[in-house]
């Protein structure tokens, strides 16, 4: 069952393997020495004279200890009980994708976010941006105080301000007024927008958002004559087709969607396991997760489905019946191109074909109406439409805001603005002035708008526009709620007094309506049936409201769709396509330095992006990693330069770009890291740029990349099998044993004799590597981050990190994940070397820290052959990226202090590590002693499930399974029974209790080994 193909971790990763050079023999990166020289003997002379002098200094009390202090409370929370947490439900919403949340919160401080279970976009899970959201909570550089022309003002002033606006507006009925909106998903928001309308008739309103659904809006009223949003059913499809999209990562619902796929990537399960293909011309993380990915350019996406479509149509009367001679005849002059081979085009046909009912085609957002509509015709044909592919109607259709589409309603007000016909413009979230395209040039346009007023939560760029910037208060600071595409609606919750004087969306609203009203009134009048108290109570426990979701059927009309396919496509050439942030998405998360240190999944690059282009490109070019290329196109108006990446598995007509880094203004994190890339994005809202040419500079950029850090020096790693033959015996080395068995190495083995001795499976099969499970630990285990500067010193501090490596050749390349963190050996490596002990073994299996016992040594991260194991530097809790400049006050304080709002986030069950401590994954040791310490008896086995790890509980593919290893009806118990189960480095005899399951594809019989 070992990999049959070496697997390799870069390009010059690969030349090494390939010349047949053995790996480094530094097992760290270099960056582990607080030096970068060799030390002189003056020099340690120096250093051991100033380490004197600080141990001098400790004696007599110069040397700044930990600032504790306990406040008591004037008004305790209700139902609070010291040192037990309370959970509340509430929901995230980025952009229109809402999923269920349920908030953990000590003492009146939210510390951590989970899924809602009983949220169907979540079931439980969660992603990396819904971990990082409390982080977001406490973020010093948010707006606490409104400004006004620049200068703080009251919430007095505030107030007195809109009512001075509404009593100029209101003898016009508004004429001369706009009101800009970013996405809306509450319906207590469009209410409050309604009752503005009816003060101000006149009123112009304008909505924009660059990553949205409307062009699978828009083309569900050319097939079925509504706006509609088809829904996959990932659970039910036996064989899937992604075209250009991400539906397991940077899309939307991919919380939701990840649970349902994953459910299908087992061999044992009774309908069988599921067939992934993916076209795509970068890698995505539902590209990694495919049994066979095409590497198609955007452009040539309509071309490979409309060459689908022919090939079909070949095979299966019926499918051809489904277009009419005119449109049939137009589709083959789309599919000239033939960007698809024909092995894998007829494989994918006979896949699809084979699976009638039970297959799905999804398009990606990012792509055209025409493919949309392609992928409507082929889920059409093959009889998917109404058993895997449902369809939800668009929430608040019909209403003015929704009239136009986002680019179309920001153009029509930039428009207006410079001819003048706005004097007023209020602005609620979002920054229009960063996400819209440039050759828009929407800042000159609102410089000739007397009055702007924005809403926003930090001085973004739009807000250092506006005369009015009004601090925009959390999503876990007020009152609101949402609806799901599907219709299902939960209401917002706070879970602590705004920690700044700001305002919601529905405060500002209403007293400008001249109605003002607290939100939590306004949000339960907007749902009659919450008029009960009964009724108000379960929602806000359940976190979601009764009913069912709002699916419709639809009867699609194809008789429209030729009109979209009259002018065959451009002569291809070389394109960039731009794409929403895996961690980032448009740049409203950049400020967050959980975000920005979570390595992208596929090129594992932290704090910035770059240009990806392949390695054929790369090859022509003379281009390496770093290198700064200049981009122009026709439509590119401004010179634009990035730094390059080159990426194993790109398509050679194509360079890819993420969204969201570069920006100038939005606090001391986010602001000058990577480029600007909605520079390059076009009033037309197309996310491609046709007709790139690129050009070396010169210049260099070194980025911050991990894909070279903690290497495991190339051994027999990632494993993984076909479906046909996963219930073979993966190749073993001695990793089968009991828990507390006899010794049979060199290393004792610890005596193991409590009632629960704990172990973890993770199933290779199933992670996606979407990050979750390593946010989800930063949060509950107070992790810091260590900065740009310190990772790229290798010091990143992540107690798990996802290894990526790539498969096969560099034009071809497949991409697998593997998360490694500490393995919990019985036998452990470092236990034997700690010389204070502070390292050791529990009754329950796991490998201990004892923090104020270290002193640093490394000998345990030097033996660890997992290279788990992380040293803190620095006082990262203090010399963090989200502190404050502090004066220095005498000899030793050479820090700076964390902000209070930050220090808020932590969790108190764990300890606060300061410097010179090795830190590793505890299996979320305080869980296990909160859940023993709840238990009705001591000294006997917890049930199962009584304790959940902070990786599995984020996790949504359900890849990682922990529990007790002596409960034999344990699903962590049954997993390591598996036959694909194996023990990494099983061989080194350290018996670790965290094991994997080698990964399961599933090829086309007809392509396996392509």
């Amino acid at each position: 069952m070992k990999t049959e193909k070496t697997p390799w971790r870069s390009p010059e990763h690969k030349a090494r393997i390939e010349a047949g050079l053995a790996e480094g023999t530094r097992e760290f990166t270099g960056g582990e020495s607080a030096l970068s020289a060799p030390i002189e003997r003056r020099d340690l002379l120096k250093t051991a004279g100033a380490m004197a002098a600080m141990l001098g200094a400790a004696s007599c009390g110069l040397v700044r200890r930990p600032e504790e202090s306990i406040q008591p409370y004037s008004v305790a929370p209700e139902d609070a009980a010291a040192g037990k947490p309370l959970f509340y439900a509430t929901a995230m919403a980025v952009g229109e994708d809402v999923t269920g949340l349920l908030v953990e919160s000590h003492e009146g401080r939210p510390t951590k976010v989970e899924g809602n279970p009983l949220h169907p976009a979540s079931l439980g899970a969660t992603s990396a941006r819904h971990q990082a959201w409390v982080l977001d909570l406490y973020d010093p550089d948010r707006l606490r105080r409104s400004l006004h022309e620049g200068l703080p003002v009251d919430p007095s002033r505030v107030a007195q301000a809109l009512d001075d606006i509404r009593a100029k507006l209101l003898p016009n009925g508004g004429e001369g007024s706009a009101l800009l909106l970013p996405s809306v998903t509450s319906p207590s928001l469009l209410r409050a927008v309604d009752l503005v309308r009816a003060s101000f008739p006149k009123l112009a309103l304008h909505r924009y958002e660059p990553l949205t659904l409307d062009t699978a809006y828009a083309a569900s009223i050319t097939a079925f004559g509504r706006e509609v949003l088809p829904r996959p059913e990932f659970a039910r499809a036996d064989v899937i087709l992604s075209c250009d999209g991400d539906f397991l990562g940077s899309d939307p619902f991919s919380v939701a969607n990840t649970r349902a796929f994953a459910s299908r990537r087992d061999p044992r399960h009774p309908r069988g396991m599921n067939r992934l293909w993916a076209m795509e011309g970068a890698f995505t993380i539902t590209g990694a997760a495919a049994d066979h990915r095409m590497r198609v350019p955007r452009s040539r996406i309509p071309a490979a489905l409309a060459q689908l479509f022919i090939a079909l149509s070949r095979l299966d009367a019926g499918v051809a019946a489904a277009a009419n001679p005119a449109l049939a005849e137009r589709l083959r002059a789309w599919a000239a191109p033939a960007p698809l081979a024909s092995r894998e085009l007829n494989a994918l046909a006979q896949d699809l074909l084979g699976a009638r009912g039970r297959g799905a085609v999804v398009v990606g957002p990012r792509q055209g109406v025409a493919s949309h509509l392609l992928g409507t015709l082929l889920n059409q044909a093959l009889g998917n439409l109404g058993t895997t592919i449902a369809h939800a109607p668009r929430p608040f259709a019909g209403h003015p805001l929704f009239a136009r589409g986002p680019f179309e309603s920001l153009a029509a007000l930039a428009a207006s603005a410079r001819e003048g016909r706005i004097q007023t413009l209020f602005i609620l979230g979002g920054d229009p002035v960063h996400t819209a395209p440039r050759d828009l040039d929407l800042p000159s346009a609102l410089k000739k708008i007397p009055s702007i007023i924005t809403l926003s939560d930090r001085k973004d760029h739009t807000a250092a526009l506006a005369h009015w910037a009004i601090a925009r208060s959390h999503g876990l600071e007020g009152w609101g709620d949402a609806v799901t595409v599907d219709g299902r609606a939960s209401i917002l919750q706070p879970l602590i007094t705004p920690l700044g004087e700001s305002f919601g969306e529905i405060e500002v609203l209403t007293r400008l309506a001249g109605a003002p009203a607290k939100a939590a009134d306004f949000v339960r009048r907007t749902w009659p049936s919450l008029a009960a108290e009964g009724a108000w109570r379960k929602a806000l426990h359940d976190g979601i409201l009764e009913g069912e979701d709002a699916r419709v059927a639809v009867s699609f009309d194809g008789g429209k769709l030729g009109a979209f396919f009259k002018d065959v496509p451009p002569a291809p050439s070389l394109e960039l396509s731009l794409d929403g942030d895996p961690a980032l998405h448009d740049g409203r998360f950049a400020n967050h330095a959980w975000l920005q240190e979570t390595p992208n999944p596929i090129s594992k690059h932290t704090w910035g992006n770059a240009l990806w282009i392949s390695p054929a490109l790369a090859a022509k070019l003379g281009a390496k990693n770093g290198e700064v290329l200049a981009i122009a196109a026709a439509t590119v108006k401004i010179p634009f330069e990035a730094p390059v990446w080159v990426a194993p598995g790109q398509a050679d007509e194509s360079v890819s770009l993420t969204l969201g880094h570069g920006q100038k203004t939005i606090g001391r994190l986010g602001e000058g890291w990577g480029v600007d890339g909605y520079a390059l994005l076009s009033t037309t809202g197309s996310f491609t740029v046709a007709g790139v040419t690129l050009k070396r500079t010169g210049k260099h950029v070194v980025l911050a990349s991990v894909q070279d850090h903690q290497s495991l020096e190339g051994r027999d790693l990632y494993r993984e099998t076909d479906a046909a033959h996963a219930e073979a015996r993966p190749h073993t080395h001695g990793e089968e044993h009991a828990p507390g068995s006899e010794d049979d190495g060199l290393v004792a083995t610890p005596k193991s004799d409590a009632p629960n001795q704990w172990g973890m499976v993770v199933d290779l099969g199933k992670c996606t590597g979407c990050n979750a499970c390593l946010v989800g630990c930063q949060a509950e285990n107070n992790i810091p981050a260590v900065g740009r500067e310190g990772v790229l010193r290798g010091r990143e501090m992540h107690w798990i990190r996802l290894d990526r490596y790539f498969t096969g050749e560099a034009s071809e390349a497949r991409l697998v994940t593997q998360p490694v963190a500490c393995v919990q050996c019985e036998a452990a490596p470092c236990e034997q070397v700690c010389p204070v002990n502070a390292t050791s073994h529990s009754r329950e299996g796991l490998s201990d820290i004892a923090y104020n016992r270290c002193i640093g040594m490394r000998y345990c991260a030097n033996n660890c052959p997992y290279k788990a194991r992380r040293f803190n530097f620095l006082d990262w809790h203090q010399e963090s990226p989200q502190s404050a400049p502090k004066k220095r006050e005498h000899l030793f304080d050479l820090f700076r202090e964390s902000e209070a709002p930050v220090k808020m986030q932590r969790n108190p069950d764990v300890t606060v590590r300061m410097r010179g401590v090795m830190e590793k994954c505890t299996y979320c040791v305080q869980r296990i002693n909160a859940a023993r310490a709840a238990a009705p008896r001591d000294g006997q086995p917890l049930p199962e499930g009584s304790v959940t790890t902070a990786c599995q509980q984020a996790c949504p593919a359900g890849a990682i399974e922990f529990g007790n290893l002596l409960d034999p009806k344990s699903r962590v118990r049954r997993l390591k029974e598996l036959p694909r189960q194996y023990a990494l480095l099983g061989e080194l005899g350290v018996k670790p209790r965290t094991t994997y399951l080698a990964a399961v594809r599933n090829p086309h019989p007809d392509l396996k080994g392509a």
